[in-house]
């Protein structure tokens, strides 16, 4: 099998990471092939990093022949067109979440991407994460029965007002589209209704605190799943330390995973400093989470272990601990 010959477009924090995994992985059937970005100074030093060619040019990588498909991590609104160019060339599409900043810019996307008969992707990696697979085949397989209730809370979130500060298109609706929702807790929101189900109605009050931005840094959302099914979902990038939680109730029991990020936050003058949970450094350390299943008999209490190295987590900051009861 060839190997797939990837191209990253948009040079930044997320490019930049992109590219490590890539030739981290030292992978039979992928490679790094080229990089660009409209910043010269960028995609030369990227480029020059993994030894691979570089473009200031978006439109000459994708029609050099050195890709098979691109990763875009740019700005949200560069996405869509981005995007529709590749796929006229026949090249295949991983692209950063959010898609779009609007619903019409994305359909056309996927439409194109239709048509030209390519792949496309959105950056769902989360979904990877061993405890969340296991909670998805947990409830998928009936472990809780019939579930009733759904719950998120995602403060974990947490950016200081340098990270909007960085580029002029961040906390902006021009630039985002939107803010908490629609930039970082995407990957809650599709870890939500993965695991727990697309509700029928949504009740939401956002609000803006802390940071000096046009968008929502917070947001409440109660959900309607019919039959007495409710959710709820709490984000934000306003709360330091922060704490990523989700619990799943049914009639023959409830899983439960949740995971405290570390972080010294110091509060002066209403103002927060700090490196602060959510912003996680590029080189993470790996965490073994405990994991246990309790089964309540009476008034007794039965723990029986699970291989931890099924739970094991990439992501930096915090142990994460997933457990289920049984009721009584």
């Amino acid at each position: 099998m060839a190997k797939v010959r990837f191209g990253i477009i948009g040079c930044g924090s997320m490019g930049r990471g992109h590219a490590g995994q890539i030739t981290g992985a030292k992978a039979k059937d992928f490679c790094l092939a080229a990089v660009s970005d409209i910043v010269g100074e960028r995609a030369e030093k990227l480029g020059d990093a993994h030894s691979v060619p570089w473009f200031t040019d978006n439109v000459k990588l994708m029609e050099s022949g050195l890709v098979d498909a691109v990763i875009i991590a740019t700005p949200h609104y560069a996405h869509p067109p981005l995007t529709i160019q590749a796929a006229r060339r026949k090249l295949h599409v991983l692209c950063e979440k959010p898609i779009a900043s609007s619903i019409g810019p994305a359909r056309a996307m996927v439409a194109e991407c239709k048509k030209r008969r390519v792949a496309m992707g959105v950056m769902f990696q989360q979904r990877n994460r061993p405890e969340m697979r296991k909670m998805k085949t947990m409830v998928a397989r009936g472990d809780v029965g019939e579930v009733y209730r759904v719950e998120m809370l995602c403060s974990s979130w947490y950016r200081t007002q340098s990270y909007y500060n960085s580029g002029t298109w961040r906390g902006t609706w021009d630039g985002e589209g939107g803010g908490v929702l629609i930039n970082q807790a995407p990957h809650s929101l599709d870890l939500f209704t993965w695991i727990g189900g697309m509700p029928k109605r949504v009740v939401a009050t956002i609000c803006t605190r802390h940071h000096k931005i046009e968008v929502e840094n917070t947001a409440n959302a109660i959900m309607d799943y019919g039959n007495g099914r409710t959710g709820y979902l709490y984000a934000t990038t306003a709360c330091a330390p922060g704490v990523e939680q989700m619990t799943v109730c049914g009639d023959r029991g409830t899983l439960g995973a949740r995971r405290r990020l570390n972080c010294c936050a110091i509060s002066r003058r209403g103002r927060i400093s700090s490196r602060a949970s959510g912003y996680r450094p590029a080189s993470s350390s790996r965490f073994v989470s405990p994991c246990s299943i309790a089964s309540r008999h009476s008034s007794r209490t039965r723990t029986r272990a699970i291989s931890s190295t099924a739970l094991t987590s990439s992501a930096a900051g915090g142990d994460f601990t997933i457990s289920f009861t049984n009721p009584p």
